[in-house]
């Protein structure tokens, strides 16, 4: 089943700021000087001045010559470099999504590798990690048969308001009336299912590890606005997974979503938007489409 909301991972965007920029300031400043702009004139008479008194010295014009070459060169290597990194990327990703056990084994270690590729930009390989953890599967058993008890595919999602996701969260209650497990368990299936960085930023929290933290027997436990964001995370995930599977489901919390405004369910859920998510979650079961 195949629906709009279920995407491509888009690989973020790689902007160099350096070639606009040189390629608009020398025109511009070619229109200023032409327009007679007073400090222009000056200053680029100054300029060229002082490249004809450059001039007279050989060696000093060789020189600068060749580090405007060095320059470039270096930019349409990185641009390059960058370019390749995104095909490994996307190859990766599609292989940790065959249907082969082997084949995903070995997308999952490239990317792992391109993870760590030196010069490339820290948000894309944040990104890169975000999914690998995602396409990770859990090391524990899988707990579909307990997940649909808690919420079955087939059973009615009514939307509840806020109050009442409140109050389902304090109480314990799922939405098929049996007892949720406690925070500590939710939080324990959550991050084995799809890692605790997106646990904490499902909850609300900036730090990765306080997920590790709320999982011990002797940690600290989630406040209010945290635990209810986190129950509804559990009653989403163990629908999804029973009804479309682990890696299907895991894409879908990570992946922008048509339902939520064009933002992730991790998003959505972090922003506590309850009743959104649950609407989004029953139209990719049900196979509905946005608009």
């Amino acid at each position: 089943m195949i629906t709009s909301s279920r995407r491509k991972p888009r690989l973020p965007s790689h902007r160099l700021p350096l070639i606009p920029v040189l390629l608009v300031v020398p025109v511009a400043l070619t229109g200023l000087y032409a327009a007679g702009v007073p400090w222009v004139v000056t200053a680029l008479d100054a300029f060229w001045a002082g490249v004809d008194h450059l001039g007279r010295y050989t060696e000093v014009l060789w020189a600068v010559a060749n580090l405007s070459w060095v320059g470039v060169a270096w930019l349409f290597l990185r641009l390059h470099r960058l370019t390749q990194w995104n095909q490994q990327v996307l190859s990766a990703l599609k292989a940790a999504m065959d249907e082969a056990e082997v084949v995903r084994a070995l997308g999952r270690n490239v990317l792992a590798d391109l993870a760590h590729t030196r010069g490339i930009p820290r948000r894309d390989r944040t990104w890169v990690s975000s999914m690998l953890a995602a396409l990770t599967p859990p090391d524990h058993d899988d707990t579909a048969g307990t997940q649909e008890q808690q919420w079955h595919p087939g059973a009615a999602m009514k939307e509840p308001d806020e109050n009442e996701m409140n109050n389902d969260a304090h109480a314990g209650a799922s939405p098929t009336g049996a007892a949720e497990p406690g925070i500590r368990e939710v939080v324990r299936d959550l991050t084995g299912h799809l890692g605790p960085t997106l646990v904490a930023v499902m909850a609300g929290s900036q730090d990765p590890g306080i997920a590790v933290q709320w999982a011990g027997d002797d940690g600290p436990a989630p406040d209010p606005p945290a635990e209810s964001k986190l129950r509804l995370a559990h009653r989403v995930w163990a629908g999804l997974s029973a009804a479309e599977g682990d890696e299907v489901a895991r894409l879908w919390f990570l992946g922008t979503n048509p339902w939520l405004d064009g933002i992730s369910p991790v998003e959505a859920i972090a922003q506590g938007r309850a009743q959104a998510v649950l609407g989004a979650a029953r139209a990719m079961i049900e196979d509905r489409h946005a608009g």
